[in-house]
């Protein structure tokens, strides 16, 4: 009878010791899990597009860089890899995600001819746009292929801007937030359109500090403009920061 209990017991044991195996491994704690989830978007062909949007595609599409704006409550997208010297260059959105905390990841292929390959020859200007729900975080591009086309959140080495973004959609007044990644003191900030200066303000920022701005502006003689940064260095102004806007009419 002992050595029958005694028996029983290794069992027993033993099927516990199998049992905590194969459970499954808690989670670290202090950690959970954010999702990625896809993101809807739409391919979009610019001769679909009309008024300011069509103007938008038209303006950038040959200029190389990311561009975005928001027109009838989607975002559109312009990724551009400006002139190339022949045919076969191919820029292409793959897919869009979500992170879980409504940061933004567009994957981009860029795409050039092999060797030997038969190209038109002549100069072309590849892109991709597509349409998106408006989106409400930072975007961010992820890139493959044999070159990295930029952001679409403007920087240099002084500044970072949340917005506007490269290209958007300008209206009075012009909501301005960032970062000021060294400067020290006060940024002068102007906005004009080719031939006049339409809006100027002057804001006092920090190394690693936020700023915001409200900038009116008068209205443009063109449908494109230009935000600019200047800061004075050894008593002379220097521009550390452009960032182009299409005007909303």
């Amino acid at each position: 009878m002992a050595r029958g209990r005694v028996l029983s017991s290794l069992l027993l044991a033993a099927a516990l010791v199998l049992a905590g195996c194969s459970r499954p491994a808690a989670p670290a704690k202090g950690t959970s899990p954010s999702p990625v989830s896809p993101v809807t978007f739409e391919q979009v062909s610019p001769e679909t597009l009309s008024g300011n949007a069509r103007m938008w595609v038209d303006g950038y599409s040959h200029s190389r860089g990311v561009y975005g704006a928001t027109w009838n409550g989607k975002t559109y997208l312009l990724v551009a890899w400006g002139e190339r010297p022949s045919g076969g260059y191919v820029v292409r959105v793959d897919r869009v995600e979500d992170d879980g905390r409504h940061n933004y990841n567009v994957h981009v292929s860029l795409k050039a001819p092999a060797p030997g390959e038969p190209v038109i020859m002549m100069m072309t200007y590849p892109f991709a746009l597509v349409a998106l729900p408006k989106l409400d975080g930072p975007v961010h591009l992820v890139y493959s292929g044999p070159d990295d086309l930029g952001q679409l959140r403007p920087e240099s080495r002084e500044v970072r801007l949340d917005e506007p973004w490269n290209g958007a959609a300008a209206v009075s007044p012009l909501e301005i937030s960032g970062q000021s990644l060294s400067l020290e003191g006060e940024v002068e900030v102007s906005l004009e359109d080719g031939h006049n200066v339409l809006g100027t303000r002057k804001v006092q920022v920090s190394a690693g500090g936020a700023f915001a701005l409200s900038l009116p502006f008068d209205r443009p003689t063109s449908p494109f403009g230009t935000l600019i940064f200047t800061a004075t260095r050894n008593g002379k102004p220097e521009q550390v920061l452009m960032v182009p806007v299409k005007f909303q009419e």
